[in-house]
């Protein structure tokens, strides 16, 4: 296996910039730590960081014919703008996963927006601590796996191969800094008896597929397990939210159209 880490513009000033944000290693550290790594692994290791877009599109082309196996790249800013980048990732077929340092969702509106998360095998929000990057080349090794977990101390980092929309989300408050999964299939959760869907992705929550069709389910419904309840757009993409069990819907716990939150409940059933 071989494995190309590619960081796109400003990540050579880490270290030096926003460290509040980023953190104090530099990129040479990251690189050299990860290199150690993959050597311990027996896995071969290249890295690449450019701020010019066309290299970083010369690059991944370049990866196909030296036979890399995974990209982990981290866009930087590129990750809000850059197709040419997204055409080049799709045009060689190589299984990569979008990384970036902080959480994009947490910080300002314009850095919402992802022209890769939705092909992406996953998508990390994380510091770029040498602990969670090792448990990563782990987890790449172990490609045939589903879903890995791992924790350390208060930290905890869970990854999940792509099936449908599965991506990867930062809660970094000072009382949890963990990465969990969140998949389109919803995350559900049981109080006294009810069960309760939430969301599994920051977005809008919508009730029908169209605004001249009828809700996906209403309070009294019976519904069976699998059966799409609701919608959640988030970076431009419509989430179809399915219920992992059966059960009777006592109340729809958002309007039409609110934003919601990661985690926030939906609908209740019982």
């Amino acid at each position: 296996m071989e494995i190309l880490l590619i960081n796109g513009p400003n990540l050579n000033l880490l270290g030096n910039r926003e460290n509040s944000i980023y953190g104090n290693d530099t990129l040479e550290d990251i690189e050299k730590n990860l290199s150690e790594i993959c050597k311990e692994n027996g896995v071969s290791f290249a890295s690449f960081q450019s701020n010019a877009e066309h290299e970083i599109v010369e690059k991944i082309h370049a990866s196909k014919e030296d036979n890399v196996s995974k990209i982990l790249i981290n866009p930087g800013a590129f990750t809000h703008t850059s197709i040419s980048i997204r055409d080049a990732l799709i045009g060689v077929g190589i299984p990569f996963y979008e990384i970036h340092i902080s959480n994009i969702f947490a910080r300002e509106e314009f850095r919402h927006k992802s022209y890769f998360s939705d092909i992406a095998e996953g998508v990390v929000f994380m510091s770029m601590d040498i602990r969670k990057i090792k448990k990563l080349i782990e987890m790449l090794q172990e490609s045939d796996l589903t879903e890995i977990e791992v924790t350390e101390g208060e930290e905890a980092v869970r990854i999940s191969r792509k099936s449908s929309n599965d991506i990867v989300v930062e809660k970094p408050t000072s009382e949890r800094k963990v990465e969990s999964i969140v998949s389109t299939e919803t995350k559900e959760t049981t109080v006294s008896g009810s069960k309760t869907i939430t969301s599994p992705i920051v977005g809008t929550f919508y009730r029908r597929p169209a605004p001249d069709k009828d809700p996906y389910v209403k309070v009294g419904d019976v519904i069976d397990a699998g059966q799409i309840v609701c919608i959640v757009e988030a970076m431009k993409m419509m989430n179809e939210i399915k219920s992992e069990f059966s059960g009777k819907i006592v109340s729809i716990e958002v309007e039409d159209g609110e934003p919601v939150q990661f985690s926030q409940d939906l609908i209740t059933l019982e």
